[in-house]
């Protein structure tokens, strides 16, 4: 398996980018402000909760991988 290695910053960026969503949209499904979020994802140490949250909206989970044999151990709940 492909190691790639990011940022959790960059996680959401690729993700919203992938997905073809932007922060505003991704704030207004979260129940926030676009700015609140933003700062929220520019912080050096983002909480998991953001996290977690951004990718569900976005549509992804955040899962725990075995390094030693490359297998899904956890899935962190998704939330709301």
């Amino acid at each position: 398996m492909d190691e790639i290695v990011m940022s959790g910053r960059e996680i959401l960026r690729s993700a919203m980018k992938e997905r073809g969503e932007t922060q505003s949209k991704v704030a207004a499904a979260l129940g926030e402000q676009q700015n609140g979020l933003s700062a929220k994802i520019t912080r050096e140490r983002m909480s998991l909760d953001t996290f977690r949250s951004v990718l569900n909206v976005v549509g992804y989970d955040v899962a725990v991988i075995d390094r030693e044999n490359g297998e899904v151990r956890w899935v962190v709940d998704p939330g709301k």
